[in-house]
């Protein structure tokens, strides 16, 4: 005996992805909206909604409104990681050109940042480019400038999972991760000194929006050696600069809501 369509189909399975086209499909949204929109009860579409973003195909902003999380994102950061290079490219040029050093341009993909872009300095002793690279972000001075737009309830989300363990480095609780970004403005120059890799420095900034993604950042690469002979303020005042024109320019055509 034939079933029909309809019979065939799992209530909580389909209502999840009745939830994920409706974001994808029109951004940000609030509970209430969303179960208007889908025909369930608020209740349910929460308890579906903190599902989605413990598995990390939703975030949920400051707003309290979800939108799309890593997981969805991934297609979606495929066709807008390469415009986005193209864009930043000639900042990232303008930043090496200016400090002489090595400069990577990075994404943020979950709770771990990618490296999409840089360009190599040309002294001897140097960082080495290091494209498709990914390092988890609570530890390194890119990743922390892109988390620091997002706000506490997103971060939350990204490590519903718990903090990775990188031994010897870096926040090992969300709790003090929320504190060490709570600790300066978002829209800062964050150091890592010896952090990721001893020996190796590091200046990054955000220019990337809370609202868009792919986030991205901007960093500045050199031997630790060297770093502690540079005006380490001029430096930050420059790639901040810097990032901030490449914010304005990049948050319109690039960064996707």
């Amino acid at each position: 005996m034939s079933q029909n369509k309809e019979s065939r189909t799992v209530g909580a399975v389909d209502r999840a992805l009745a939830l994920l086209t409706l974001v994808s499909e029109r951004g940000p949204i609030g509970v209430h909206e969303a179960a208007r929109e889908i025909g369930s009860a608020p209740s349910t579409v929460h308890r579906l909604f903190a599902t989605l973003c413990q598995r990390e195909y939703l975030i949920q902003g400051e707003d309290r409104r979800y939108r799309p999380g890593p997981q969805l994102l991934g297609r979606r950061a495929a066709v807008a990681i390469p415009q986005l290079v193209r864009d930043a490219r000639p900042f990232l040029g303008e930043l090496h050109d200016k400090v002489g050093e090595t400069v990577h341009l990075m994404v943020l993909v979950g709770n771990h940042i990618r490296l999409v872009d840089g360009i190599e300095c040309a002294h001897d002793l140097r960082v080495t480019l290091r494209l498709g690279a990914e390092f988890p972000a609570h530890v390194t001075a890119g990743g922390r400038a892109m988390l620091a737009e997002l706000g506490p309830d997103a971060v939350a989300a990204r490590y519903a999972g718990g903090i990775p363990h990188v031994p010897g480095r870096g926040p090992t609780t969300l709790a003090e991760l929320q504190h060490v970004l709570a600790q300066s403005p978002s829209r800062k120059a964050w150091l890592n000194i010896d952090g990721t890799e001893v020996g190796m420095s590091v200046i990054s900034a955000s220019v990337g929006s809370s609202a868009r993604e792919p986030l991205a950042a901007m960093s500045i690469a050199m031997p630790t050696a060297r770093f502690q002979a540079v005006d380490q303020q001029a430096m930050a005042a420059t790639l901040l600069e810097i990032c901030d024109r490449a914010r304005r320019h990049l948050e319109g055509p690039v960064l996707m809501n």
